[in-house]
């Protein structure tokens, strides 16, 4: 991460989960292009916290999702 908001659809394959449901980025409906719109503009008007978001992005480095996945398996 370098800091800045993100902004996805809310599509089936991980961002909500990633995003907590808005809590760490901005989320609108697949396919609707004035919902994403819209969602850019409150992510311009309000942003996040840098230092939270690199820190929810940590949570996705490679060395801790091996380990994740080495904990489930071993």
């Amino acid at each position: 991460s370098v800091g800045v908001n993100v902004v996805s659809t809310n599509c089936k394959t991980g961002p909500s989960e990633i995003l907590k449901d808005g809590e760490f980025g901005f989320l609108c409906r697949v396919g609707d292009a004035s919902a994403l719109a819209s969602s850019v503009n409150v992510a311009l008007k309000n942003p996040l916290s840098k230092e939270r978001l690199i820190s929810r992005a940590s949570d996705f480095l490679p060395d801790k999702i091996t380990q994740q996945y080495e904990d489930i398996l071993i």
